[in-house]
């Protein structure tokens, strides 16, 4: 039987073939939008109706050989290649020219990939733009966010503050809707291992695929083409023009809101019903109750409201309960059901308290509805200081101030809670404590320390019960028995290791013995 194969360079060779043949198909899936092509109706490109995409520079490491690195070495100090990627809402490529040396920067790549002597050069047409980061320059066809501006998502992440001028609006939402690129880059290197670690291929092969990926079909001839990435101040001020706009919009969506009965009654049907599921978070509530509360007031009030007019709202009825429920507390307080307000037994007890508690003046005549729902709500989560004493308050009531448990005749003893166990760091401070007290006691005796306890004797096996072992050895007698009791007496030890082993050995052993 005769066996066919294929050297590796035959199948390197047709691999390779096959592999060009794809990437001959590049235009038939990388294209260039269409100049009629409008941004989705979508929150993140709302904002920006011209938008074609965005676009970014995305490093890959390569293998190059010693003298090209300082070409290849990115400001990360890593060999790499850096290829421009184009893509549009969809995250899909429309632009691709990989094959520039790492330590060029974005700005260079985009400028080359728009040469006019190229002949698949990459154009956006007039009154449009692609989305790009601050390495890039903003002119006609690329917007850029502000420098010196809050801007990339995990900035605004680990911030509690919102944008506060039309600058940081528009950087937010520029890096919400820029950021399609980055995960088109994110998920290409996931889906490719090749492109998440140095390739063993020579850099000359994979710039021969570059120049076959970069093919892109020219866009039409009658269509007004940006072809050159330059600076202008008509575009500067058409950004900030944006930006104001942004920020006029943001700051009309967030006026003040009167809150009717009937909103309050909706949103705390829906705070009590979760209060009982016990969906409280660290710090409010879990963001499901908010979505819910947000629902509920829109189907029963038709008002849409937001998160941040609801945490508003909490805020409101948290105050009215931590107000009203100390004054219930007192003496000459209780609450009018009928009227939805504190009632007073007088004016003085009024004066008085107020006296002392600023804060509650408001509340002398205030309605607040719904009083039920909130006390219901909040009972639990506000401090009473009912345990709060001085020690001279302590010493002044005694032992009366004590409760006293009283059981029914037919009720069994509760058991007591067992002792907490004692914290790590204050068990190791207590040690500490008796250490140093056991050693001051020490110093400052004068008695004589006690002798210390005798050793214990040593365990003496008698003479005779050691012969009578002895005897017991079949065949040990005559000069053979005295040599060996005399080796035996010598040392407990022996004895002790004769003892342990079986009466046949016996004899061989001690006759081993010098």
């Amino acid at each position: 039987m005769i066996g066919y194969e294929r050297s590796l360079e035959t199948t390197s060779r047709h691999f390779g073939n096959v592999l060009t043949a794809i990437l001959s198909l590049t235009g038939e899936f990388i294209k260039l939008p269409e100049p009629t092509a409008t941004p989705p109706d979508d929150y993140k490109w709302k904002w920006f109706p011209n938008a074609l995409g965005a676009l970014d520079g995305c490093h890959i490491d390569v293998f190059v050989r010693v003298a090209d690195k300082g070409r290849y070495r990115n400001r990360k100090q890593d060999i790499t290649t850096n290829m421009l990627g184009v893509v549009d809402w969809n995250m899909k490529f429309l632009y691709v020219l990989p094959g520039w040396e790492g330590s060029a920067s974005d700005s260079k790549v985009l400028k080359d990939a728009m040469r006019i002597d190229r002949q698949d050069a990459f154009v956006v047409p007039e009154g449009k733009y692609y989305l790009v980061d601050a390495g890039y320059t903003n002119g006609p066809g690329f917007l850029s966010p502000f420098r010196s501006t809050r801007y990339h998502l995990k900035e605004w992440a680990a911030s509690i503050l919102g944008p506060q001028t039309e600058k940081e609006l528009y950087n937010l939402r520029h890096s919400r809707a820029r950021n399609v690129v980055e995960r088109c880059f994110g998920l290409l290197k996931k889906k490719w291992a090749i492109l998440r670690s140095c390739s063993f291929f020579s850099i000359e092969d994979q710039e021969i695929d570059a120049e076959l990926a970069a093919t892109v079909p020219e866009p039409a001839d009658d269509v007004a083409l940006i072809r050159s990435v330059q600076q202008s101040e008509t575009w500067t001020t058409f950004r900030q023009d944006l930006a104001d706009e942004m920020f006029a919009e943001y700051l009309a969506s967030r006026t003040y809101l009167v809150w009717t009965n009937e909103m309050d009654t909706a949103l705390l049907s829906v705070l009590v019903d979760h209060h009982n599921r016990g969906d409280h978070a660290q710090n409010g509530w879990k963001p499901h109750v908010y979505n819910a509360c947000i629902k509920h007031v829109k189907e029963t009030c038709n008002i849409v409201i937001n998160k941040d007019k609801i945490v508003a709202r909490i805020k409101t009825f948290d105050k009215h309960y931590e107000v009203i429920n100390k004054m219930l507390s007192q003496s000459g307080f209780g609450w009018d059901w009928d009227n939805n307000m504190v009632s007073v037994d007088s004016d003085e007890v009024w004066a008085r308290y107020v006296e002392a508690n600023k804060d509650a003046a408001p509340y002398r005549h205030k309605e607040v509805k719904n009083w039920q729902a909130i006390s219901t709500i909040y009972s639990k989560d506000h401090a009473t200081g009912a345990g709060a004493r001085t020690g001279g308050e302590c010493a002044q009531v005694g032992s009366s101030s004590v409760p006293q448990v009283v059981l029914e005749d037919d009720e069994e003893t509760p058991e007591l809670p067992t002792k907490k166990k004692q914290r790590t760091a204050d068990a190791i401070m207590s040690m500490v404590g008796e250490l140093r007290m056991t050693f001051e006691e020490a110093l400052n005796s004068t008695a004589p320390l006690p002798p210390p306890p005798p050793p214990p004797a040593p365990k003496v096996t008698p003479s005779s019960e050691i012969l009578v072992e002895l005897k017991k050895i079949p065949d040990l007698v005559g000069n053979e028995l005295l040599i060996a009791y005399g080796k035996v007496t010598a040392n407990e030890r022996t004895f002790e290791s004769l003892m342990a082993l079986p009466m046949e050995l016996r004899k061989a052993w001690l006759m081993t013995l010098p």
